[in-house]
């Protein structure tokens, strides 16, 4: 399987600074895998399958194989945007070949025991909010620096991020039809409002770098669910899930 390395980056890099182990599963379909944190907080899902990829040959039989996080995010801090990765498992190792202009650097991960696959209930959501995934990054951006806790709040045709500190505060705005930067806004009850903690979000929104798109569904007191569509077309998906942060 070849991958160019901002795709990789993207798909993999915020999943495992997240995640400290996952299985992933190799075969027909692509790469898949579904996590959760030992804080039981946050949740991912890759799924990339076949047109995710430069090159696709699935190995003769479908492969599962545990990997490290920890390990698997300080692979990727090595890969460049521009590298052509290889991608392969034996089941016992996942091994991830990066090419770069004659350079070749070969990472050997082994497979470790990991638990189950996490089990991820479907939610019905108050609000959704399709938006150009680089907004979504530089908002975060903005309000990390004020408050560990961010509030989003869905409005017909707008999507407002909002923190408030000791001494500050910041509102990043983004509304339908400014400069194309959101395509879609579906409110119940023409207000939705729901908090997040803005750490792990800083992780999540790496998978920005690569991202067609991305989608953010939430409700009052109900977890976040963060969809990237990664890919030279979108072809792949990276969904988070983040619990909420419930005011006392």
């Amino acid at each position: 399987m070849m991958v160019e390395g901002r795709y990789l980056k993207s798909a993999f890099a915020p999943v495992f600074r997240i995640l400290e182990e996952m299985p992933l599963e190799l075969g027909e379909d692509g790469v898949r895998g579904v996590g959760m944190d030992s804080a039981h907080v946050a949740a991912a899902r890759l799924e990339l399958p076949p047109g995710f990829f430069e090159e696709f040959r699935p190995p003769e039989e479908e492969v599962e194989i545990g990997v490290d996080g920890e390990y698997l995010a300080r692979i990727c801090n090595r890969i460049r945007v521009t590298d052509e990765v290889e991608l392969s498992s034996d089941g016992e190792e996942l091994v991830l070949v990066v090419r770069r202009e004659g350079y070749e650097r070969v990472f050997r991960v082994r497979g470790i025991e990991v638990g189950e696959s996490a089990d991820l209930p479907e939610l019905e959501y108050e609000a959704e909010v399709t938006l150009v995934p680089d907004f979504l990054a530089d908002a975060v951006r903005d309000v990390e620096g004020v408050s560990d806790t961010v509030e989003l709040v869905a409005r017909e045709g707008e999507l407002m991020l909002r923190a408030e500190g000791e001494h500050s505060e910041v509102r990043p705005v983004v509304r339908e039809g400014s400069e194309a930067l959101i395509t879609s806004v579906e409110v119940e009850d023409g207000e939705v409002k729901a908090l997040y903690s803005v750490d792990y979000l800083k992780d999540m929104v790496r998978a920005a770098q690569g991202a067609e798109s991305v989608t953010l569904r939430f409700g009052e007191e109900l977890p976040l669910e963060l969809e990237f569509r990664v890919g030279p077309a979108g072809e792949g998906t990276v969904k988070f899930y983040l619990a909420p942060r419930v005011e006392e």
